[in-house]
């Protein structure tokens, strides 16, 4: 069953003064000249994964109705491509061709159907052949893509503190197949092969629904008990023949380090402090710091088992970072049940912006329980307990990072803020293993936005297996309350196994304090956020207090946004484009360097030859006239934007981004949903620019879902509401969710399910770019949770829907494949927070005209009233008769 739009003529729209031509999508290309082309890059917009029976987006080029499809096995999946001589004429395991299901996005994409006879544990090759005989380029899939490994060095024998001895790669495609188990191949001052084991079991991954994500995603590989030193390249196989390499990175081995100098805080010659004698141990302290200030080989400053006595007033007295560590220092206690720091603090006041402990860099903090001896209020001072780095303030000179920080093993009870950093780039940082009972928030490693000549960074990070309890702080009025992490610019970051437990009364006073998150994990773009992954983590009761509750958020906020629109491509090469016109020269009411300011950045084509595009500025130029811009790329386009019908925009955003296998449960009992503010909690949101990510695995019950928002707005001083933004979402995939019941099944005012909040500035200087594009919501499990329009599966306006006539692609090519959807019935919900639909609904796309060229196959609605709700432009529903695809299809005879 098909549904498409009656033609339509191309028509000018007057509208403020402002001709637009406004050109049906489906109108038919002009003769196109060169031979098809696909996204082919292994980690920028190139099909990664075909999987059996599973429709995909096959993007590039010179596209075409009436092109060929063709799949071949490879043997070595590194080996070059060389396309077929002719097109296969059966389809087996080792060859055939695809069905190709809509080619309405054609030039720039088919949408076709993998066969049954494909096998996703083995690597092929695809090619278009078009109607004239020529080949595309080949693009490779289920091959081995290994993008990074943490940690990033290790010791030749010795343990690194707060990290097991394993390499953990991350990629795609790195489960072992059935030929061999994946490996892992080191190659430098020696070579060795490993083997990877299976990863410990998280949360999500014992409960029920679909199957565990992160083995496609993670492999892990115990290391030798020794190394050479050295950099070791690294390369992965799964098949026991193709070795893949990884490219940018290498494990670095370091010699082990030298034995430390241990002072003990105790010592009769750093003045004789005693632990539980009720006395300032504060001076004994900066006088073992002294001692250690001489040792070469690094010092170790030990406190003893009892309770330890610190006043913060020193801290004040020692300057604004408080007391320093300096490099190569470590503070170690006999473990946190035996030795507790309490912390004194004479007044708020004086301490706002004063740390206790500052950490220059290459200092590790273990074994401890800080303790505040306050109680707590939400006028209390904002003040951690540790800050990363001194504090960079404007002026102070050229930004030195701060490297090699490890807390691991330790409790903060009852602190306001538990780490903080100092705005300066942090890398190979590693926080593991602690208890955190912070009041307002546990981690804020977020930089300082209105630095706007500073780059914050959080690179090369592990940050694992701790534990976070709320400590009540709560503020209704401004719809916030604790936090367990806040985190913004990160590279290669490994956040996995934490805990956020709502339930937990341990920090809350006496009497206690409100139970529950505003948010638990909370990730912004101070900074892009690149090669992150997010696994395996638990959150519990993240809306009890008030706000949004999110349990994972991925968020826009701080992005930085170069162009008041999306600006027309003036002139492109392999690997620059050029704009009229500059960039902002102001962000967040501050000057920015311009000429260093957005690189790190990253340019997204909206439309035109190569939509779909994202990539990394690492230079630009500006014409001697200021006319123009040309930004240099990084890697090279798969297909060149085309001078005068492409546009791109440019902002920061989220870059294979992986949220695995994480578990989030707002059930009543053990939560109280009690949000002050909005019948919310537990979501996860993607709400922020996103490419090449993936959301899987994940279990949620009694939550808001999964949001995507897809959006585009411009500055524009007539319409009150618009301030240029985008929230564009390419190539994301959201599959083998489980999605199991919502805040609030009564109430209108409570959403869930996984939706897509559609929306563009209503302003008429040109039709709205493709702001979504290539998005697959595919085996994700919902069971009586519904979102805007009352469907499990939504896509609805959130904001205006552009100009008039609402007739923009701001959506293409959404996929939504093999979900099932169970028990969505009975009268529409009670409240006035949406339009009041009758009846529950399967999958809704009610976003009208904004969405384009949807293809839906084999969702299963059982106990759904309305299974399929289409008010949509162009959507396929893909029917082939088996029992179960119910959404949308007739009942098999």
């Amino acid at each position: 069953m098909t549904r498409t739009a009656r033609a339509r003529r191309p028509r000018r729209l007057q509208h403020g003064g402002v001709a637009l031509l406004l050109l049906a999508s489906a109108c038919a290309p002009a003769a196109l000249a060169a031979p098809p082309q696909l996204f082919a890059q292994p980690a920028h917009q190139g099909l990664a994964t075909a999987r059996p029976d599973e429709l995909v987006l096959l993007a590039g080029s010179a596209l075409a109705r009436g092109d060929v499809v063709v799949y071949a096995a490879l043997d070595d999946t590194t080996a070059a491509l060389a396309a077929p001589r002719e097109v296969p004429r059966e389809r087996t395991a080792l060859a055939g061709t695809l069905d190709v299901i809509s080619d309405a996005t054609a030039p720039h994409a088919l949408t076709v159907r993998i066969p049954a006879t494909l096998r996703q544990d083995r690597g092929y090759a695809l090619w278009v052949r078009n109607t004239r005989g020529e080949w595309s380029n080949g693009l490779r899939v289920n091959d081995a893509r290994p993008l990074w490994v943490s940690p990033s060095f290790v010791h030749a024998s010795a343990p690194r503190v707060g990290l097991p001895r394993r390499l953990k790669v991350v990629g795609r495609n790195l489960s072992s197949t059935g030929i061999a188990a994946t490996r892992l191949r080191l190659a430098g001052p020696e070579r060795i092969e490993l083997p990877a084991v299976a990863a410990a079991a998280g949360a999500a991954a014992v409960a029920s629904g679909p199957a565990a994500a992160s083995p496609d995603f993670v492999a892990e590989f115990p290391l030798p008990a020794r190394l050479q030193p050295g950099d070791y390249a690294i390369a992965l196989s799964r098949d026991g023949r193709s070795w893949v390499p990884l490219r940018g990175q290498v494990l670095r081995v370091l010699p082990d380090p030298p034995v430390a100098t241990v002072l003990e805080i105790g010592d009769t010659r750093f003045g004789g402090c005693r632990a539980d004698d009720g006395r300032d141990d504060t001076d004994c302290l900066l006088r073992a710091l002294e001692a250690a200030r001489a040792a070469k080989q690094g010092a170790v400053l030990r406190f003893g088992a009892g309770l330890w006595e610190l006043a913060a007033t020193h801290a004040v007295r020692a300057g604004i970072d408080g007391i320093v560590l300096p490099p190569g220092v470590a503070i170690e206690g006999r473990g946190p049940r035996a030795t507790r720091l309490r912390i004194f603090r004479a007044t708020d006041a004086g301490d706002l912006r004063q740390p206790v402990l500052t950490l220059a860099g290459r200092n590790t903090l273990s074994g401890l329980r800080f303790e505040d001896d306050r109680r707590l209020t939400p006028r209390a001072s904002g003040a951690p307990v540790v800050r990363l780095g001194p504090l960079q303030q404007e002026g102070d000179g050229p930004v030195v990072a701060v490297e090699r920080v490890t807390i691991t093993g330790n409790v903060f009870a009852n602190v306001f803020r538990a780490i903080d950093d100092g705005g300066r780039p942090l890398r190979e940082l590693v926080i593991t293993g602690n208890e955190f009972g912070a009041y307002q928030a546990a981690l804020g490693l977020s930089g300082n936005r209105f630095a706007t000549g500073t780059r914050f960074a959080l690179e090369d990070a592990v940050i694992a297996d701790n534990v976070f309890k709320p400590g009540g702080y709560l503020d209704v009025a401004a719809g916030t309350g604790s936090m367990a992490t806040e985190l913004g610019a990160g590279l290669r970051v490994d956040f996995s196994g934490n805990v956020a437990d709502g339930t937990s009364t341990d920090y809350l006073g006496d009497p206690p304090r409100a139970r529950g998150w505003r948010a638990a994990f909370f990730w912004h773009l101070n900074g892009s956020q690149e090669l992150v992954l997010v696994s395996r983590n638990s959150a519990t009761c993240t809306g009890d207090l008030a706000g949004d509750g999110e349990a994972f958020a991925f968020d826009n906020n701080g992005n930085t946004f170069g162009l008041s629109q999306a600006a027309s491509v003036v002139a492109a090469t392999a690997n620059t484009v050029t704009i009229a016109g500059t960039l902002k020269r102001r962000q967040f009411d501050r000057d920015v360097p311009l000429e260093r300011h957005y690189s790190g950045h990253w340019v997204y084509v909206a439309d035109g030859p190569g939509l779909g595009q994202a990539r990394r500025i690492v230079g630009q130029s500006v014409a001697s006239s200021g006319a123009a811009t040309t930004f240099i790329v990084e890697p090279h386009w798969d297909v060149v934007p085309g001078a005068g019908r492409g546009r791109l925009t440019v902002s920061r955003g989220f870059w294979q981004l992986f949220a695995l296998d994480n578990l989030v449960d707002h059930r009543r009992p053990p939560c109280g949903k009690q949000n002050a503010t909005a019948r919310k909690g537990g979501g996860i949101s993607l709400f922020a620019q996103a490419v090449d990510s993936v959301i899987a695995g994940n279990r949620q019950y009694d939550t808001d879902g999964i949001v995507l928002p897809v959006s585009y707005n411009v500055d524009d001083a007539g319409c009150r509401d618009c301030v240029s933004g985008t929230f564009f979402q390419y190539f994301v995939e959201v599959r083998d969710n489980l999605v199991d019941g919502e805040y609030d099944w009564a109430s209108n005012c409570s959403r869930s399910g996984i939706a897509l909040g559609l929306s563009a500035a209503p302003v008429a200087r040109a039709p709205p770019p493709v702001a979504g594009y290539g998005i697959s919501i595919t085996r994700n499990v919902i069971r009586q949770a519904d979102g805007m329009g009352s469907g499990a599966i939504s896509v609805a306006n959130g904001w205006y829907p552009g100009p008039p006539p609402h007739d923009w692609p701001l959506l293409r090519n959404l996929l939504v494949q093999h979900n099932r959807i169970d028990d969505v019935r009975g009268r529409g919900p009670a409240g006035r927070c949406d339009d009041l639909p009758e009846g529950r609904k399967g999958i809704v796309l009610a976003a009208a005209s904004l969405v384009h060229d949807t293809v839906l196959y084999g969702n299963q609605c059982r106990a759904v009233d309305q299974p399929l709700s289409d008010r949509a432009v162009r959507t396929k529903v893909l029917c082939d008769g088996r029992p179960g695809g119910d959404c949308g299809c007739p009942a098999p005879r």
